[in-house]
């Protein structure tokens, strides 16, 4: 689905951001929604999960940015690996810290 907007983005340049803001606009609520429902039950620190979850989707790689634009390549390292980096990070910050008794 990514690759039609890149391909076409010479001839509308608004297109990559436009499909790109449709998706995570949708992205994020649901998200959200499954966040939510780990507060309650201790396993997630955040009294915000729709900001939890725009941190989180924030953390990962393939994640466009604005002024990273699609098909201006990464930064040399995996999407999968910097998906896993950018998932510790966010355990690290939101969870509770489980020490061996």
């Amino acid at each position: 689905m990514r690759r039609l907007p890149a391909a076409e983005a010479g001839r509308f340049p608004d297109l990559p951001d436009i499909v790109q803001g449709q998706v995570a606009d949708r992205i994020a609520p649901a998200l959200a929604n499954r966040l939510a429902r780990l507060s309650p039950a201790g396993r997630l620190r955040s009294p915000d999960p729709l900001l939890a979850a725009e941190q989180f989707l924030a953390l990962l790689p393939a994640r466009r940015r604005p002024g990273h634009g699609w098909g201006r390549g990464t930064s040399g390292r995996g999407t999968a690996g910097g998906g896993e980096s950018g998932a510790r990070t966010f355990l690290a910050a939101f969870t509770e810290v489980r020490r061996a008794s």
